[in-house]
């Protein structure tokens, strides 16, 4: 029996029938179950989380989920024109110390965890330990671990007031604890669940995990209990895996789901065209770029990474890969984000990188491999186009290009591991701003995390750790205009593109606002029809 109406939310229903105490039969009266009880967004996506502990987290499709279950102690503001203005969240009020070396954070009273538990001073000290240090209850990885290198201990002052210390002052520190890996995870569930939490977290936001079925879907409900307002109007969202984009703006045409993200954007005029559907580009605070592992012969030599970066025409990848949307890059800090420069990566130049090529030592035809995810990423919608435009771009200066494909998860454990020569991977700021780019991609601390170059640089590492603590902003400048001029001698990796950011819904879904560091579901409603 079919499932399918005009309404857009029934089949919505029916895909949730394993999984929620209701179908869309017939109830005594001839009223629906679906009409009289759910309010349910289905939200496709093109690949599944790989992980459910913010702590572990490093990628955007577990943190679509992370950002509706979790809360932080700061939050960003929903002002489009100030995305990464700093609010109060969970603390209410923070200030830092005369010597700047400790900041005070007072908490939110009444505050509840999904399993009933209180939010108290302890449970946000063993949040931030086990994401900084490793303990209580160590999450599997920690990939953001090295952003809080900064801070030397968590002090509980009594039941409502946290003390953090800090080794050295940090301007970084408190944008840091909006990110999603300083969720504030419930003890109590740490503690039962043990390794089950990556699973089956808990936290205090306006939804509560309620199931996973991975390489399927993640079931989340609206918590009663939760202190903010207004309350959800969803009951329930559904985060749907749909691997392939033609058929997952099909399903969004037809009905079946009632948002995506990830919009291919040479379908963006035929899905403004499609009765039902809406289309939403705001400015995107990302890059993609293409890694280069400066362990890996032959980019270990840095004249081979400038050539490489002298061989890609951005322009072409621009047309082609992203059918116009977007800029191309030249500096891993995307137009919005203090201190950015045009002029970073060396621009296109065949011939020289040609003259590079050979004044490095690297013979005609050489192999390299170039790593490439099989899902699209809001930075990358396309990225078997944008990998045969390197390939080609790179077999005119005398490399021979082979493309390896992975799944998402492997393919960041790859990128991790240091298995690759090159890979196309990207970054959305996880806070606005810059230190989020270049410490996150380029610090020494980071690599085995998310500095996939594997960069070690002393030079540049001494002007990272001091801009950490430049309260200055001149001053901070000045310390970023040092690791760029660095950049442009080591290059150790090639930016390509900055993309907008493209989501798609039914237009029954009222009340979303893409943000571009985190994706909230809690003011979405569903008109009725």
């Amino acid at each position: 029996m079919s499932c399918r109406s005009n309404s857009g939310l029934a089949p919505a229903l029916c895909l949730l029938s394993l999984v929620l105490p209701f179908s869309c039969g017939k109830e005594a009266g001839g009223e629906t179950k679906a009409e009289s009880r759910r309010a349910v967004l289905v939200y496709g996506r093109g690949k599944d989380s790989i992980t459910l502990d913010p702590a572990a987290a490093s990628d955007g499709e577990s943190t679509k989920v992370l950002d509706n279950v979790f809360e932080t102690l700061v939050d960003f503001s929903e002002d489009p024109k100030e995305p990464s203005r700093i609010l109060p969240l969970l603390a209410t009020d923070w200030k830092e110390a005369p010597d700047r070396l400790s900041w005070v954070f007072h908490l939110r009273r009444g505050v509840r965890f999904h399993d009933g538990s209180r939010l108290d001073a302890r449970a946000v000290k063993i949040s931030l330990d086990r994401l900084i240090f490793g303990k209580p209850h160590p999450p599997a990885q920690a990939p953001y671990r090295g952003n809080f290198s900064e801070v030397a201990g968590i002090e509980v002052v009594d039941d409502f007031t946290v003390r953090i210390r800090l080794k050295r002052p940090s301007v970084v520190l408190i944008p840091n604890l909006a990110m999603f890996c300083a969720s504030i995870v419930s003890p109590k569930a740490l503690e039962e669940r043990g390794k089950a939490f990556a699973v089956s977290p808990v936290g205090t936001g306006p939804f509560a995990f309620r199931s996973w079925k991975q390489d399927v879907k993640v079931v989340l409900e609206r918590f009663d209990g939760w202190w903010g307002s207004p309350a959800p109007a969803l009951d329930h969202i559904v985060f749907t895996q749909i691997k392939d984009w033609p058929s997952r703006m099909e399903r969004l045409r037809s009905g079946e789901i009632q948002m995506t993200d990830d919009v291919v954007f040479q379908d963006i005029p035929l899905l403004r065209k499609s009765k039902g559907v809406e289309v939403q580009v705001r400015p995107g605070l990302n890059v993609c770029y293409l890694t280069l592992n400066n362990e890996r012969p032959p980019f270990d030599k840095p004249l081979v990474r400038r050539a490489v970066a002298m061989a890609i025409d951005r322009s072409r990848i621009l047309e082609r890969g992203y059918y116009g949307y977007g800029e191309p890059a030249r500096d891993l800090l995307p137009p919005g984000v203090p201190f950015y420069a045009g002029d970073v990566a060396p621009p296109f130049d065949p011939r020289e990188a040609r003259r590079l090529l050979e004044k490095a030592g690297v013979a005609a035809g050489t192999s390299v491999r170039l790593f490439v995810m099989n899902n699209p990423r809001p930075y990358l919608m396309e990225p078997d186009r944008v990998a045969e435009i390197i390939r080609d771009s790179l077999k005119t200066v005398g490399l021979e290009v082979s493309i390896r494909k992975y799944d998402w998860s492997s393919y960041l454990q790859k990128l991790q591991l240091g298995e690759h020569q090159m890979a196309l991977i990207g970054w959305t700021t996880d806070n606005g701003d810059p230190d989020n780019f270049y410490g996150s991609l380029l610090s020494k601390a980071l690599i085995g995390g998310t500095n996939y170059s594997r960069m070690a640089d002393p030079p540049f590492e001494k002007l990272l750790q001091l801009s950490k603590g430049e309260s200055d902003r001149g001053k901070r400048e000045a310390l970023f205009r040092g690791m760029q001029d660095i950049l442009r001698e080591r290059c150790p990796l090639v930016p390509l593109v900055y993309t907008p950011i493209a989501s798609a819904y039914r237009s029954e879904v009222e009340g979303f606002l893409r943000h571009p560091i985190k994706i909230r579901l809690s003011r979405v409603h569903l008109r009725p029809d």
